[in-house]
């Protein structure tokens, strides 16, 4: 029987420019938007394009390659896990976020 594995592949582009960041203990990190794109036909025709912005981090070696190879805009996939955290926003309203976790990117020639 196989195991089952939290892992997501997107493509798409950066939203922000790349900033590489320190943890309080010496770590390399990142975060930054992505920003996805589908396209489709709804039934009387029309075409629609949707952009999705997503979340993604990146911790140590990957963090720290990330920052030397892209820029904002740059087009990217992205391999990770999906995480959801859960907080209370400034008006005391329980908030769900998803992010992606970056283990792998793979960098589009611009």
């Amino acid at each position: 029987m196989n195991k089952l594995s939290n892992q997501v592949q997107l493509r798409g582009r950066l939203g922000r420019d790349v900033l590489l960041q320190e943890s309080a203990n010496g770590n390399a990190y990142l975060t930054n938007a992505l920003a996805t794109n589908e396209k489709y036909t709804k039934s009387d025709g029309e075409v629609v394009e949707e952009t999705h912005w997503h979340e993604i981090t990146a911790f140590g070696p990957c963090a720290e390659n990330m920052a030397k190879l892209l820029q904002k805009g740059n087009e990217v996939m992205v391999l990770g896990k999906l995480k959801y955290n859960k907080y209370i926003d400034e008006q005391g309203i329980n908030r769900t976020l998803a992010k992606i976790y970056v283990e792998e990117f793979f960098a589009s020639k611009n």
